[in-house]
């Protein structure tokens, strides 16, 4: 992962500015799981609509995402898959934090 978008990461998931959320990107709420948040990071603009909890990039759409996404933000599948776990057993926000720092 770019050490730039991964200190972004850490940083916004450490900053208390997202609700987080479990079993989705992003939940109708707005709150986001980790790799919700990302995705938010890297495309802001890339939910389907205001409440959507749909992604969409490089012409894609997905509720997990797919191999272009990962492969642009430096994420193999097997970390995304991890850090969704963490976050759907209810890890907060601050110690998927620390696992990016240290694992990724």
């Amino acid at each position: 992962m770019k050490p730039e978008l991964k200190a972004k990461w850490v940083a916004t998931l450490r900053s208390g500015n997202y609700k987080q959320a479990n079993g989705i990107l992003r939940d109708d709420e707005n709150g986001c799981c980790c790799l919700g948040v990302l995705c938010d990071i890297v495309q802001p603009n890339g939910w389907s609509n205001e409440t959507s909890t749909c992604y969409e990039h490089d012409g894609h759409s997905f509720v997990f995402p797919g191999p272009k996404f990962l492969s642009r933000v430096g994420l193999t599948e097997l970390e995304a898959q991890k850090a969704a776990q963490l976050n759907d057993k209810g890890v907060p926000f601050t110690d998927i934090a620390d696992w990016i720092e240290a694992n990724l």
